[in-house]
């Protein structure tokens, strides 16, 4: 039997899958325990020191500088097995080598797992070995099943009207200035862009994102006569702006729950897109400033392409149609769903489990532990106290506040 530990970072995005694969490997008697890299480190440490550890599963791995908080299982357990599950596989060109393994360490100590043989390439010319990476499918596609009874449900819930059709607007961008300062500094110090083209960057954000709002807000009383439209915000964003009264504002369930049930996808730069390709919708390219090349999301720039919301209607939804006779695009960056994934994730990991290989703790500073019982201890309390959000703080907690497990009934069941 294998104890294994799993890190997640958004439980939105991450969890379904993560579920069904820890029921797989539970089915063939392992023991598995799922915990929030950011707020549950510490747990997952203490219950690695009791029980002890075989697999260690990371959402990101991708400098030694992260090693603080993987560095203390491999003194648990010198023969550990790391594997970076990169739930992040696409990105635009300008940021491409942020989501690389950026040193020996990163390349070397973790596997790999990768959704298609185009991001496995990708990790052999950032150096990783290709024994090290291992093309699994995509865990997190679920599926693919029109569901009438679960969209009258959402129609319920949401007060939405079923008769109508439904567009589905999934948010790509943030612009609080907590995620802005993090983001900033991923692509300044880890992907090289200098200051100006952060500045850029973040002004074309902006400046798209005031535009989507405005677009919104000047959709006519008529246009809602035959739409619904969903605005779905960036996962872990802070919405602080009004949309009109019609339109509505909901990051509630997983996204493949809405793909299942909407008429219609548009985005300025979600990769959700190529779910929703997957799904069969419509899918349209919302470029209301233009994009230069290399900031364009790779794939979601090929779709059908509009400038102004204002210009949906059922002619559009008709023209952006992917023809019978035309590859799909999802299938090249997200792979196709597969009722075989979790087993084949999970045949991979005990094949990893079982190799023979013990490497050298990568150096980290102890204090990093101390840090992480007493910064988890305090979010706990204020969570509970429901201070975050009325004091924005801490920084991480109050930019992650709906991935915080604790309270939430629904992640009773990880650990």
């Amino acid at each position: 039997m294998m104890q294994v530990i799993v890190f997640f970072e958004h439980k939105m995005r991450e969890l379904p899958a993560l579920r069904r694969l820890r029921d797989e490997l539970v089915r063939r008697g392992h023991a598995v325990n799922i915990y929030s890299i950011a707020f549950e480190w510490y747990d997952a440490y203490r219950r690695a020191k009791k029980n002890g550890i075989d697999v260690l599963l990371v959402p990101w791995c991708y400098r030694s500088e992260q090693f603080w908080r993987f560095s203390p299982f491999y003194e648990v357990n010198s023969n550990v097995k790391m594997i970076n599950l990169h739930h992040e596989q696409i990105t635009p060109k300008l940021t491409e080598c942020v989501l690389m393994p950026r040193d020996e360490a990163a390349c070397m100590y973790p596997y790999h797992f990768c959704w298609t043989e185009h991001f496995k390439q990708g990790l052999i010319d950032s150096g990783v070995s290709k024994e090290r990476a291992f093309v699994v499918g995509n865990l997190r596609l679920e599926s693919v099943c029109a569901n009438e009874a679960a969209r009258q449900e959402l129609a319920e819930a949401y007060e939405l009207d079923p008769s109508k059709k439904w567009i589905l607007y999934a948010e790509s961008r943030r612009i609080d200035d907590i995620s802005i300062s993090k983001i900033r500094y991923d692509f300044h110090e880890l992907a090289n862009v200098t200051v100006a083209e952060c500045d850029r960057y973040f002004n074309r954000w902006k400046e798209s994102l005031s535009k989507t709002i405005s677009q919104i807000k000047a959709l006519p009383d008529d246009f809602f006569a035959s739409y619904e439209f969903i605005y779905r915000p960036h996962p872990g964003s802070t919405i602080d702006f009004d949309i009109g009264q019609h339109p509505k504002i909901i990051s509630e369930r997983p996204i493949s729950d809405w793909l299942k049930c909407v008429d219609f996808f548009c985005t300025w730069q979600s990769t959700s897109a190529f779910e929703a390709e997957m799904y069969g919708l419509p899918v349209v390219f919302h470029e209301s400033v233009p994009i230069p090349a290399e900031e364009r999301m790779p794939g979601v720039s090929d779709y059908f392409s509009i400038e102004d919301i204002g210009a949906i209607n059922d002619k559009v939804l008709e023209s952006c149609m992917r023809k019978e006779n035309v590859a799909p695009i999802f299938e090249k960056y997200i792979g196709r769903y597969s009722e075989l994934t979790a087993a084949s994730y999970a045949d991979a990991i005990e094949a990893i489990a079982s190799v023979d290989e013990s490497l050298p703790i990568v150096p980290y500073s102890k204090y990093w532990i101390g840090k992480m019982i007493v910064s988890e201890a305090i979010i706990k309390a204020m969570k509970m106290l429901g201070l975050i959000r009325k004091l924005h703080w801490p920084h991480t907690a109050s930019m992650m506040y709906e991935d915080i497990p604790f309270g939430d009934d629904k992640c009773k069941d990880l650990h």
